[in-house]
């Protein structure tokens, strides 16, 4: 906010402790706001998108994006993917540990 001529928090001493509460408490909600501000921007610039949400016991995902593909220089483009899942034929098993 410097730029537009607006201190933010302005050079008191933080002599006691309310005092050093508050610009912690300033700094915190300034940093919530700044990662929210910088997942805005990439879900613009890559058009990602909230998904639709039902009641039912199937999911269907279509031209799914994997997050680190999106930064790949690959020949040919990135490769969207499609899976559909529910709980009789469909089903997926994952395994770890």
């Amino acid at each position: 906010m410097k730029e537009f001529g607006i201190p933010i928090i302005q050079s008191t001493p933080l002599t006691d402790r309310g005092s050093f509460r508050a610009h912690l408490n300033m700094a915190h909600h300034i940093a919530k706001i700044d990662v929210l501000a910088g997942l805005a921007e990439a879900a613009t610039l890559h058009r990602y998108h909230r998904p639709t949400i039902h009641e039912g016991h199937d999911s269907t995902l279509r031209a799914v994006a994997i997050r680190l593909s999106n930064n790949c220089n690959r020949p040919g483009g990135f490769v969207p993917n499609d899976t559909y899942l529910d709980l009789d034929t469909h089903r997926l098993l994952l395994i770890t540990g």
